[in-house]
């Protein structure tokens, strides 16, 4: 666990001096690493794509651009959507044992928000900086499973493949890899147009992973 916790501290530190050479050009909007704990092999890792949140907001512009790592895993606690969702697919239980971080760092609204407002050679040097880290601090943690949140995420660390379909033919899951690990990615589940049925699908494929050694 020291040597986890000064991985992390290491990526902190280099996160912060990016930052502070790049804030002009990201808003000042900040940046957000964990959603949870440092946990030494937990059932899950999750990976969004990137932090909610804009400058605007009075409850954000007063946090430091990372807060004190969580004690449990936002998805756990947390009353956004896509919390809710998540714990209405796996419950509190796994979640508080599991935790998450961003595959990009920096704080924006919503990703077309990122994309129209910051230059695409900032964006790119960001994606540059985070998709490394992110890989090295998923290997740290050897989590029994990866889960991506969003078909897109996933696609920055790796090709993707469908491994789960719905009766309609849409992909539900996609298999690639984050660093060294295998990772599953999920549709968006905070998305508008994902029926119920598939929703429960997308749920018991992420648990009847737990435990195997490798995606079949």
């Amino acid at each position: 666990m020291t040597e986890l916790r000064a991985t992390y501290d290491r990526i902190l530190a280099e996160t912060h001096a990016l930052y502070r050479q790049r804030s002009a050009e990201l808003r000042h909007r900040g940046y957000f690493v964990m959603y949870g704990p440092l946990l030494d092999r937990p059932p899950i890792v999750f990976v969004g794509y990137q932090p909610g949140g804009n400058q605007t907001d009075p409850e954000l512009a007063n946090r430091p651009p990372q807060p004190d790592l969580p004690v449990e895993s936002f998805y756990a606690t947390d009353d956004w959507k896509l919390a809710v969702v998540m714990r209405k697919l796996w419950g509190r239980e796994l979640l508080a044992a599991s935790t998450g971080l961003n595959a990009i760092f920096v704080r924006s609204p919503r990703i077309d928000v990122f994309e129209r407002e910051v230059p695409k050679h900032t964006r790119r040097a960001i994606e540059q900086f985070c998709v490394p880290k992110v890989a090295e601090l998923v290997e740290a943690m050897r989590p029994e499973l990866v889960v991506a949140i969003g078909f897109r995420t996933l696609e920055l660390f790796s090709k993707t493949e469908p491994v789960l379909w719905n009766a309609k033919g849409r992909a539900l899951v996609k298999r690639g890899m984050i660093g060294r690990m295998p990772a599953i990615a999920t549709l968006h589940l905070s998305g508008s147009r994902i029926a119920a049925a598939d929703l429960e699908a997308i749920g018991s494929f992420v648990v009847d992973q737990l435990g195997k050694a490798e995606l079949q």
